[in-house]
């Protein structure tokens, strides 16, 4: 997605911050977090459009970025604390996808769009049904990530003398003696290995369930790592417990998951916000200071 900004982007708009984001919902959920805040949400797309915008505004002071950690899950920095140093200007939730937020029942209840009579524990019950269906699923695409990532990393150097390629056959015996391949069909022979995708299966696994099959409230760390844009989207479209229309039209889709969440902010005071909305909040003013 190509990204125009609303606002010039300059380091002269006094006390004043930009946040960059992936998506819609994203822009919306921070700027009602950051409603009468000096700070500017924007969104650019994907989390690899954010992350090269962020690398390319290093050196930007009010210029901060926030992705989604998706399914990476020990491989990426999560730690805040380099961000309150003024170390990096990128942020990454905590949990797998902001709408995880969205999918802790002791936070959704307080919507005020739930239908009358549904109480916490349908809802906990809800989301923990919708989780364990997709439990297997999630553990999956961790692998597959994890083993895709490892491949990805430069494992070959590129060649920058000319004198090294002189000739065609020169140049092939460069590529088919590098002594990377070997490492590389080592490493592939390794991730690929039964007990190497049954060790990261388990590893995943267990994270997310905490040694148990079923899941359960309050063991492992499920909440956190499913898909909570799945779970979420499932959830609202359960005529159970939300409603398919409001103000007389049809409320569907990623509308009705926006009000939601905008109305669910907005309305709710900020010592019931989740932890890391508040963190966010504190760390994002504190560097505009």
């Amino acid at each position: 997605m190509s990204f125009i900004p609303l606002h010039p982007i300059s380091n002269n708009i006094e006390n004043s911050a930009y946040l960059f984001v992936e998506g819609i919902f994203d822009k919306v959920v921070l700027d009602c977090l950051f409603e009468g805040d000096p700070v500017i949400v924007e969104f650019l797309g994907s989390c690899n459009s954010v992350e090269s915008v962020a690398q390319a505004f290093a050196q930007s002071p009010n210029s901060f970025f926030l992705i989604d950690r998706d399914h990476f899950h020990k491989e990426k920095d999560l730690d805040w604390n380099r961000f309150q140093a003024g170390e990096t200007n990128l942020l990454i939730w905590p949990k797998k996808e902001l709408e995880n937020y969205f999918i802790d029942s002791d936070f959704l209840i307080r919507t005020k769009f739930l239908r009358e009579g549904v109480t916490l524990e349908q809802l906990r019950s809800q989301i923990l049904k919708l989780s364990q269906k997709r439990l297997y699923l999630d553990v999956t695409n961790y692998i597959i990530v994890s083993m895709r990532e490892s491949m990805k990393k430069n494992w070959i150097k590129i060649l920058t003398n000319p004198d090294d390629c002189p000739d065609e056959k020169t140049a092939l015996t460069c590529i088919l003696n590098n002594p990377a391949l070997s490492t590389i069909k080592q490493r592939a022979e390794q991730i690929t290995l039964e007990s190497e995708i049954k060790s990261r299966f388990y590893f995943y696994l267990n994270e997310m369930a905490g040694n148990s099959k079923t899941l359960l409230n309050g063991v492992g760390k499920w909440l956190d790592m499913v898909s909570g844009k799945n779970i979420l989207e499932e959830l609202l479209n359960n005529s159970g417990f939300f409603p398919n229309s409001h103000n007389g039209k049809q409320w569907v889709g990623q509308e009705r998951m926006i009000d939601i969440a905008r109305r669910l902010i907005s309305e709710t005071f900020e010592d019931h916000l989740p932890p890391d909305f508040k963190k966010l909040k504190h760390i994002v003013l504190q560097r505009t200071k």
